[in-house]
């Protein structure tokens, strides 16, 4: 490290273990009195950095420079980003296109176009940094106070951006678009079995691995399943979904509402937390209930299978037992 380097801020907030990096970036152009562009054109020397998904988008390389600039480990910074769930909720992260379990925030200009970052308003009131984990698909709760968490602003429905958003007073964060306060936004209900889900989820990326059925299944081939085993549970077109005839009236998708045709990662907050419940119910006793609602809403293989990526064997195992299409009966 370069003792200049950290000499030139009058603040250096440390990074918070698991804050985001956008976020953490943000708090500290803001403690310096300086703007978010600024911090960066010192650092990156004119690259643009800021429109993209900067949680996302920056490589390895940037890391290191960011590193050296604010004097912090390289490490430390790989783990504030998407960088660190790579190998295990997909193999490689890319830059562009769809990854397995992220949430896009689809930048346009200054702006985002997808609700792509969850957050609690009760967290963000209290000055509690923006967690990397907001951009996961199966984030839906805040266990630190029990309620459903945020994909939008509460008052206009529009995408967060948060990188736009003042930071002079702790405790009023206002919407870029309407003006509203999320801080003071009020708590929704929570899905109980979303909650679940979501904490078995935390589990296996500390462990690396998940007891399923009495195996001990690596955390790569856990979230590879269970996000083909998502595809399934919901009609499509002109197949049935596991759920369409569940013994648990609750996980049937109601019928007054439009079902989302969109990637699951693309779902908002609560048709998320619909199907995340549904989830957790079949894995609670897999694959006992799962194939029992599967045979009552004669639900196909091919409703799970894409045939672009390989079934991993704890699912490949139970699908066998699944009528394989339409066509072959």
């Amino acid at each position: 490290m370069n003792p200049a380097t950290h000499a030139r801020w009058c603040v250096h907030p440390q990074l918070v273990p698991g804050e985001a990096l956008s976020w953490w970036l943000h708090r500290f152009a803001w403690a310096n009195a300086i703007s978010n562009h600024t911090l960066l054109a010192r650092m990156m020397a004119g690259q643009p950095f800021w429109p993209r998904d900067v949680d996302r988008f920056a490589s390895l390389d940037m890391l290191a420079v960011i590193a050296d600039h604010l004097d912090v480990d390289p490490p430390i910074l790989v783990g504030a980003t998407l960088h660190r769930y790579e190998g295990t909720l997909f193999p490689r992260l890319t830059l562009s296109g769809w990854l397995p379990w992220i949430m896009p925030v689809g930048v346009f200009h200054r702006t985002h176009r997808h609700r792509g970052h969850a957050f609690c308003p009760r967290c963000l009131g209290e000055g509690r940094p923006l967690r990397i984990s907001g951009r996961l698909a199966f984030e839906v709760a805040c266990t630190r106070h029990q309620c459903a968490l945020l994909d939008a602003c509460p008052y206009c429905d529009a995408p967060i951006t948060f990188s736009r958003m003042s930071l002079a007073q702790v405790g009023r964060y206002r919407c870029a678009v309407c003006g509203g306060n999320l801080a003071a936004a009020s708590s929704r209900p929570l899905n109980a079995l979303a909650k679940a889900f979501e904490h078995r989820c935390h589990r296996v990326l500390r462990q690396g691995r998940a007891p399923l059925a009495g195996e001990m299944i690596p955390a790569s081939t856990y979230f590879a399943g269970t996000r083909m085993l998502l595809r399934g549970l919901y009609a499509r077109a002109r197949l049935n979904g596991v759920t369409d005839s569940a013994v648990r009236r609750s996980l049937r998708w109601p019928r007054d509402q439009a079902r989302p045709t969109t990637p699951f990662e693309h779902w908002r907050l609560t048709d998320r937390m619909r199907a995340l419940g549904a989830l957790e119910n079949y894995l609670h006793d897999w694959p006992d209930a799962f194939l029992r609602d599967a045979a009552r809403s004669h639900a196909y293989r091919c409703r799970f299978d894409d045939g672009r990526s390989p079934t991993p064997a704890w699912v490949a195992v139970v699908l066998d037992q699944v009528a394989p299409s339409r066509n072959s009966l």
